[in-house]
């Protein structure tokens, strides 16, 4: 992305970059691109700002990720996964298993729901142990 290999991206390398990808833009976007990324105001954005930039939008994604996933196991849409969401989300991908023991080791302030932070909490330890 840096053309001109000066170690910072520009609007123009910025705008490059983006045309080359097929992502068209207006320069007032790209511009706003940009002026987020660039952390210290200088004009450009360096290669701590970039991969600064990159992993904030990283964490944006996996946010989103598993913000859809709790929304698909929230069926009432209530903002909570109850028992009986668990049950029908299960039963809807042909999953057989204890809903009960999951809703033990999940719900962590013993309400008989799983909040979406209980939600996240799991997600982290599963991940934590593959």
């Amino acid at each position: 992305m840096d053309k001109d290999g000066d170690g910072v991206l520009s609007l123009r390398d910025l705008r490059d970059a983006l045309a080359q990808r097929g992502i068209s833009t207006t320069d007032k976007n790209a511009k706003l691109l940009l002026d987020r990324a660039d952390l210290d105001g200088s004009g450009g954005v360096d290669y701590l700002e970039f991969l600064a930039s990159t992993l904030h939008l990283a964490r944006l994604e996996r946010d989103e990720r598993l913000w859809r996933a709790f929304r698909h196991f929230d069926t009432a849409g209530t903002g909570f996964i109850s028992r009986e969401d668990l049950v029908q989300s299960l039963a809807h991908m042909g999953t057989k298993v204890d809903v009960d023991k999951i809703l033990a080791e999940v719900d962590q302030d013993g309400d008989g729901k799983i909040c979406y932070n209980e939600f996240c909490n799991m997600v982290a330890t599963a991940t934590a142990r593959s």
